[in-house]
């Protein structure tokens, strides 16, 4: 999927900048439910 993006980005702004933000906003995000969410479900099966 991100490959399409940052195809359709590049195509329509000739730069990659904003699918770059796009990528980066979406690790984060995943980082952050990984470590919230994810972590304290794991936890809870474990005990």
């Amino acid at each position: 999927m991100p490959p399409l993006i940052m195809g359709y980005v590049y195509g329509r702004t000739d730069s990659y900048a904003i699918g770059l933000t796009l990528l980066s906003v979406t690790a984060a995000l995943t980082l952050v439910l990984t470590l919230t969410i994810v972590r304290s479900t794991a936890n809870q099966a474990a005990a």
